[in-house]
């Protein structure tokens, strides 16, 4: 889409977020900033809507959404890592994975685990950014700020803001 707007015009109404098709659903800033910020190829890669159905009539914290945001990231890229599949990934508690790990001579533990999926993410992470990736150059369409989610309507700012803090806990992250 974003290509495409680049070629026949358009760009104000083009419904990519960083340049990945959108989603079919409108849940909240979780969905909406997952998709921009995600290390994933596409928004099938991005739990941000099960964050905002786990949120919904809540008060938006910035903080927590950010944080939401990259331990599901975290999380996706250790499934990922084991070839798990996304839409079955509550069947795969990390006890579930680690005794499968075990039963085929793999010893880790949680933390193995949860190290596993930051080194992926940052592996994912570096390759954006040495692809000319910004946090800061995300266009978030007027469209989703103009038509309600599920959770009401959502304020540019707040998003922002959101992406802001992410960017900042993955500055935390590389340290």
């Amino acid at each position: 889409m974003r290509q495409a707007s680049k070629i026949y015009g358009g760009r104000e109404y083009a419904m990519h977020i960083a340049g990945n098709e959108m989603s079919g659903y409108h849940t909240g800033y979780g969905s909406l900033v997952g998709m921009a910020v995600g290390a994933r190829h596409s928004h099938l890669d991005n739990g941000g809507y099960s964050i905002d159905q786990s949120m919904s009539g809540e008060k938006i914290d910035v903080n927590l959404m950010a944080k939401s945001l990259l331990d599901e990231e975290i999380e996706r890229c250790m499934l990922n890592s084991l070839i798990m599949c996304l839409f079955a990934r509550k069947v795969y508690e990390r006890d579930n994975i680690l005794r499968a790990l075990t039963a085929i001579g793999h010893y880790l533990t949680d933390k193995d685990l949860t190290a596993i999926g930051r080194r992926n993410l940052l592996t994912k992470l570096r390759i954006k950014n040495a692809l000319g990736f910004n946090l800061a150059n995300i266009r978030l369409p007027k469209r989703f700020f103009e038509t309600p989610s599920m959770n009401g309507m959502l304020d540019e700012t707040t998003a922002k803001n959101i992406i802001q803090r992410y960017g900042e806990l993955i500055s935390e992250l590389e340290e």
